[in-house]
C-alpha cells in the first residue's frame, strides 16, 4: 500500500514554487500601484495630413503612439472594438509601459481595414525591466468611417486574420 502523504521531491517542488512565485507576485503588484495615472487623460498623435493617428492607453499607465520604437517586433492585437464611426480600438498584451511602447501601421481599402501593432522600447526606456504582462489598448483614428469593411491584420502568418468585433 503507497502512503498517501506526499514524498520529499512533491514537497521540494511546492517550496521552490512559493520561493520564487511570491516575490514575483509581490513585484508585480507593487508595480501596478506605483505606476497607475491618476489623471485619467489621453494624448493623440495629430497628423497634418489625414493620416490614421493613434492614442494608446494601459492599466499601467498612458502611452502614446510612438515611431522611433528600437528594435520593434510585430503584436498580435487580441480583440477591437468600433468606438466610433472613424476610431478603433485594439487590445493587446504587452510588457509595463515604462519600457515598451507602440506604433500601430494602418492600411484602409474599400474591403478591409488593415491594423498592424509593432511593440519595442524607445530612446530613454530603463535597460532593466520587470516581466510583467500587462492588458494594453491603443486607438487608432481611421481616413474614412469603417462602415462594413472588415478588420483584420496581416502581419502574422502573411494573411489577413480577421477578428470579431468585440464591442
Amino acid at each position: 500500500m503507497r502512503n498517501a502523504r506526499p514524498g520529499l521531491p512533491a514537497r521540494r517542488l511546492v517550496l521552490g514554487l512559493g520561493a520564487v512565485g511570491l516575490p514575483l507576485l509581490a513585484a508585480a503588484c507593487s508595480q501596478s500601484k506605483d505606476s497607475k495615472d491618476s489623471s485619467g487623460s489621453s494624448s493623440s498623435r495629430q497628423s497634418a495630413t489625414g493620416e490614421p493617428t493613434a492614442v494608446q492607453t494601459t492599466m499601467g499607465g498612458e502611452w502614446v503612439s510612438r515611431d522611433d520604437l528600437i528594435s520593434p517586433l510585430p503584436q498580435a492585437w487580441d480583440t477591437w472594438r468600433a468606438v466610433d464611426e472613424t476610431t478603433i480600438e485594439l487590445g493587446f498584451s504587452s510588457g509595463p509601459a515604462t519600457c515598451m511602447a507602440v506604433h500601430a501601421d494602418v492600411g484602409e481599402s474599400p474591403d478591409a481595414v488593415d491594423i498592424n501593432l509593432s511593440v519595442g522600447s524607445f530612446p530613454g526606456a530603463p535597460a532593466q525591466c520587470p516581466a510583467i504582462l500587462e492588458t494594453a489598448t491603443v486607438r487608432v483614428t481611421l481616413a474614412a468611417p469603417l462602415g462594413d469593411r472588415a478588420v483584420v491584420q496581416s502581419n502574422f502568418h502573411g494573411q489577413g486574420a480577421q477578428a470579431a468585433d468585440a464591442g
